[in-house]
């Protein structure tokens, strides 16, 4: 956080970036960024009125105004992120949003895009969770399955926040069954051999019973089914 403030000011401070062989251009971008990362700091610490506060200030940017298919996919997805933890907030809102990114995705076909729409599916999923529309949750987390297992760049961190996701809402619903278990386990296996210790954390002290109890044999064969079920939508 003293970084992503730090690094605002010195953007906000900066009246002409010719002295420093920048251009305003760079300037606007690192601002922006700055804006953003201090954004996801405060969701990162449950701050989330004060996360949603700098997104909008980092829609209003110059960069954004000036690049908004590069930057609305990144900024909708914490948007939503920061509006889940805030009570009664807009689902149709989280809902726009999502559909937004996947418009501007659909249209630019980056490299990038599957990872940014396997996020954004799993953030507007724990916002249904929220509002229990546990129908509409399952139904997005499945779409994101096909970017978990195809996209480039799908890392180990947005790994364990897709399964992490799918044991959240198997949990709200008070379904302890393998499903459950089987998206508890392979979210802790990922985090501890990726070395996400904050993940990794973060599992145990939400799923600290699911973690406990080691699946049966009749629960392991179920489980093997549920990574092709889930790529066919399941």
């Amino acid at each position: 956080m003293w970084y992503d403030k730090r690094a605002r000011f010195l953007a906000q401070s900066i009246d002409d970036p010719r002295p420093f062989r920048i251009s305003q251009e760079r300037l606007d971008f690192f601002l922006a960024n700055a804006i953003q990362a201090e954004a996801v700091a405060y969701h990162n610490l449950k701050l989330y009125r004060d996360a949603l506060r700098l997104c909008q200030m980092a829609e209003e940017t110059a960069a954004l105004r000036r690049n908004p298919g590069f930057w609305k996919p990144h900024l909708y997805r914490d948007v939503i992120n920061a509006l889940e933890g805030i009570p009664r907030f807009s689902i149709t809102l989280a809902e726009n949003l999502a559909n937004q990114v996947r418009h501007i995705c659909d249209t630019r076909a980056d490299n990038s895009d599957g990872l940014l729409l396997l996020l954004v599916l799993a953030a507007l999923a724990r916002a249904y969770i929220r509002h229990q529309n546990f129908k509409d949750a399952h139904r997005v987390l499945a779409a994101g399955m096909n970017h978990f297992y195809k996209a480039a760049n799908v890392g180990p961190l947005h790994q364990v926040i897709s399964l992490r996701t799918f044991a959240r809402l198997y949990s709200e619903q008070g379904a302890c069954g393998p499903e459950c278990k089987y998206f508890v386990h392979e979210a802790s296996r990922i985090a501890s051999q990726a070395g996400l210790a904050h993940q990794l954390n973060e599992i145990r002290a939400e799923f600290k019973s699911r973690l406990e109890s080691s699946p049966s044999s009749s629960q392991q064969s179920e489980e093997q089914d549920l990574p092709e079920r889930l790529q066919a939508g399941q």
